[in-house]
């Protein structure tokens, strides 16, 4: 645990590549968790320290002074993102840079703030039930139409051409909360437009 720029003790720091281990379960592979906490640092939903932020100047007339123990800015995150072309990242290390404008920032040892990360993860509510009842289920409201069942099963094929029926249908519920999502026939849908896995692959002779 270290003390954040304003002196809170409150907030319980961990290293960028324990982040993304923390959450990895949750999304398709470990590229995705990590674009995740990227993002939301960049929305201010996650909060990030580094232990010492580095810039070297292109031109002389843009030198800035060396930061240690300081709190790394949405705008990083938000270039960082934008810029993927122009940036290195080391999540082992916590180690990214970017270049942009006349400067170059290097961040050392970045942290994120765990009450955030954590927050990406969804609750499970407690299920309220009496002896030999089955538990209570959230109240999904109606089935999710055919039509929007297609398209995200195709947003999920565009982003994730490889990924399984089951964790489609997974996000699928987490993505429609309040819709009933039939697993069975959400899973046909998704392998209708998937099609065979091997596709485009030559035939052996």
């Amino acid at each position: 645990m270290f003390v954040d720029d304003e002196g809170d003790i409150s907030r319980t720091w961990i290293g960028a590549n324990e982040a993304a281990t923390h959450i990895k379960s949750h999304f398709f592979d470990r590229h995705a968790a990590q674009k995740c906490l990227v993002q939301r640092a960049a929305a201010s939903l996650i909060a990030t320290r580094c232990r010492r932020m580095k810039f070297v100047a292109r031109r002389p007339n843009a030198y800035r002074p060396d930061r240690d123990n300081c709190a790394i800015s949405h705008e990083f995150w938000e270039r960082f993102e934008i810029n993927n072309l122009r940036s290195v990242e080391n999540w082992i290390a916590g180690d990214f840079g970017l270049s942009y404008g006349d400067v170059n920032t290097l961040i050392f040892g970045a942290e994120f703030c765990f009450e955030d990360v954590q927050s990406i993860i969804p609750q499970k509510r407690p299920a309220v039930a009496g002896i030999g009842d089955k538990p209570a289920q959230p109240d999904r409201g109606s089935p999710l139409s055919e039509a929007d069942a297609k398209r995200f099963a195709s947003a999920i094929i565009s982003g994730w051409p490889d990924a399984s029926q089951d964790w489609a249908h997974e996000k699928a519920l987490l993505f429609f909360p309040d819709r009933a999502i039939s697993r069975d026939k959400f899973r046909a849908i998704f392998r209708a437009i998937q099609g065979p896995k091997n596709r485009g692959k030559p035939t052996k002779m």
